[in-house]
């Protein structure tokens, strides 16, 4: 569960596509901002960009993982919302992937993800493999109960 926070955190911080247009102008796209570059100057522009729902559900993500961590106690509940957790990193791909092709259908922009953008599989891999393992200690638990 730790890696997934940090494959979270990581993807928040980092660019996560590169987009250019036909004048000459780039962008690196972060979750939260947009950093364009003029072609001409070499001037740098941050604007916040309707993004922020990628930005907001990767925080989400990262933050009810972390505190997943500390609830080893209560394995159902952590089960819970691992599922939560995956489900919200799939609706990820969703806002971004809707994003993505409203951006390019309305303006003539090429869209070139960075390896960054892969990091949220990353994670919904790692909930994964934590959903697993949790599960097999409450199956464990339930098995030597019925022993006593």
């Amino acid at each position: 569960m730790l890696l997934s926070v940090v494959a979270c955190v990581v993807c928040l911080a980092s660019p996560i596509a590169v987009i250019a247009d036909a004048t000459g102008r780039v962008a690196n796209l972060y979750n939260l901002w947009l950093s364009v570059t003029n072609g001409a100057t070499g001037e740098v522009v941050h604007k916040l960009t309707p993004w922020v729902a990628g930005f907001v559900l990767l925080a989400l993500t990262a933050t009810f993982t972390l505190l997943n961590i500390f609830i080893y106690q209560k394995r159902v509940l952590q089960m819970r919302t691992l599922i939560y957790g995956m489900i919200v990193l799939a609706g990820y791909y969703l806002v971004e992937g809707v994003l993505v092709w409203r951006l390019c259908s309305e303006y003539d922009f090429t869209f070139r993800p960075t390896m960054f953008a892969s990091l949220p599989f990353v994670s919904l891999v790692f909930n994964y493999l934590a959903f697993r393992g949790v599960h097999k200690d409450e199956n464990l638990v339930r098995s030597l109960d019925r022993l006593r």
